[in-house]
């Protein structure tokens, strides 16, 4: 309700079925108003307190009623994970579109705020998403979201055969190990090789979406450890590299 800025018509509508009692437009202004506060405190937190090695980032998109009128606006979202595994909402960004200017905007406030100590992040393939990233966050590991991954296959996909394409990608993600899950690709290339688009976007973004996927949060933190006692740090395993800014 907040980002969406609900009427207070709306609200009270909602209040009333949440606690069987009406309130007066004017209380459900007061209570917006120490909404509003609560909201803002939360929103400029300090996030120094603890680190995120993985952090997540996704666009939203939704209708908000800005300046007078309903517009489609773009709420960008950033969740961190700790070292205990807990997931913690970061914040959000509210843009008219998921620009670069928009993800730099956003991720230079949470950077601001403090957050420090990231190692991965996952998100879609958004390229200024991506730069944003490469120039607040140096060496990072960039790891593809899976499901945008695959609806980006099938979206590339022709109808007739949209259906073998998702038994087919079905198997990829849920492979034991980096090579079986290239060996299904290699047998999804020869099984449906017509399909050209789908099949070149499968290829690109094979790595970016798989080749990090077999990394739970102990096994990183291991490799990262054994990365410290090396003399001469071996890289990433199939790591792919965050693209220059123009």
């Amino acid at each position: 309700m907040v980002v969406q800025c609900v009427s207070t018509h709306r609200v009270k509508k909602i209040t009333t079925e949440l606690c069987g009692r009406e309130f007066t437009r004017s209380t459900v202004s007061r209570l917006c108003e120490k909404l509003d506060e609560q909201v803002n405190a939360w929103a400029r937190r300090p996030l120094d307190g603890q680190a995120y090695p993985f952090v997540l980032f996704a666009p939203l998109q939704i209708k908000v009623r800005r300046q007078g009128a309903v517009r489609a606006t773009t709420v960008m979202l950033g969740v961190g994970i700790g070292a205990d595994g807990q997931r913690e909402l970061l914040g959000l960004h509210l843009s008219y579109g998921e620009t670069e200017g928009g993800w730099h905007q956003f991720i230079e406030k949470l950077k601001a705020r403090g957050l420090a100590g990231i190692r991965v992040v996952t998100s879609d393939a958004h390229e200024g998403l991506r730069r944003a990233l490469h120039t607040e966050y140096l060496g990072l590991i960039w790891k593809r979201c899976q499901s945008h991954f695959l609806r980006n296959v099938i979206e590339q996909s022709p109808s007739p055969i949209r259906d073998r394409m998702q038994d087919r990608l079905d198997v990829i993600p849920t492979a034991s190990a980096p090579a079986p899950a290239r060996e299904a690709l290699h047998a999804t290339i020869e099984v449906l090789g017509g399909a050209d688009g789908a099949l070149d976007v499968l290829e690109t973004g094979f790595d970016g979406a798989t080749g990090r996927r077999y990394f739970t949060m102990d096994a990183f933190f291991a490799w990262e450890h054994a990365q410290a006692e090396t003399a001469q740090p071996e890289p990433v395993p199939t790591a792919t590299p965050l693209p220059h800014a123009a």
